[in-house]
């Protein structure tokens, strides 16, 4: 754990609790400007010993936890690496902080129309636009979203992220049943022509079910490529769900 992912887990732990907490709340709780909680929370800036002092009190942490930020504000920063960086997210930060509709927003960010003007996508979602400011700024602070370069009011997702995830748990359950809740809507509220409903039932073997599993991986990545070579002509968010699954066991 880094000084970012502690903050963060604090900011976390309050926003679990209160849903309307924002980062300008959490600032002012740490007695800081927001730019400034924004750099430590993107790893740009590691507190001063006297500033995690300062915050000890702040947040009321605990014997273990204050040792523990007093440990992180004075361990040596990483040397960065050449080339491609991956940034990972780890799980305890998608346990508490991801929700179901981030890979919405993160690909609704593609489309003008959506990333102009962020109400529609807060009304499509059945969100506040406070609450899909907070979300956004958590993306970004997560290095998956950022302002785009050709022009700093619009927003750009970014490609090289990845997730460790353990192989199931509460939080990753919820987000599949969402997303086949939706297939289910979809199903009655979509045309046909938008959308492709279909179903495969085969006699496998246990054996198998790794080398399937590569075989939808590899499609879904497929899809996901298609899709990035003709982003600039995107209007609308899609989303692919497999589930595989045995029916009858021997």
């Amino acid at each position: 754990m880094n000084v970012q992912e502690f903050i963060l887990e604090q900011f976390n732990q309050r926003r679990i609790k209160n849903p309307r907490f924002s980062l300008r709340a959490f600032a002012k709780m740490l007695e800081m400007d927001p730019s400034s909680l924004s750099k430590v929370l993107k790893g740009k800036r590691i507190p001063s010993p006297d500033t995690a002092q300062r915050w000890i009190s702040r947040l009321s942490l605990n014997t273990e936890e204050a040792q523990l930020l007093l440990q992180l504000t004075t361990a040596p920063r990483p040397k960065k690496k050449n080339g491609l960086k991956f940034v990972q997210m780890p799980a305890e930060v998608f346990e508490s902080n991801y929700d179901w509709y981030f890979p919405i927003l993160l690909e609704a960010s593609s489309i003008k129309a959506y990333n102009e003007n962020p109400s529609l996508v807060a009304k499509a979602l059945g969100i506040s636009v406070e609450k899909l400011a907070s979300d956004i700024e958590i993306l970004k602070i997560l290095k998956q979203l950022r302002i785009s370069s050709k022009n700093s009011a619009m927003l750009q997702r970014n490609h090289n992220t990845t997730v460790h995830l353990p192989l199931t748990s509460q939080k990753r359950r919820q987000i599949q049943q969402k997303y086949l809740q939706l297939a289910e809507a979809a199903l009655n509220e979509v045309p046909f022509e938008e959308r492709d409903n279909t179903t495969l039932t085969v006699s496998l073997s246990k054996n198998d079910i790794g080398e399937i599993k590569a075989i939808l991986k590899k499609a879904r990545r497929r899809v996901n490529h298609f899709a990035l070579a003709r982003e600039e002509s995107a209007d609308c968010v899609y989303n692919l769900t497999m589930a595989l699954y045995p029916i009858l066991k021997g």
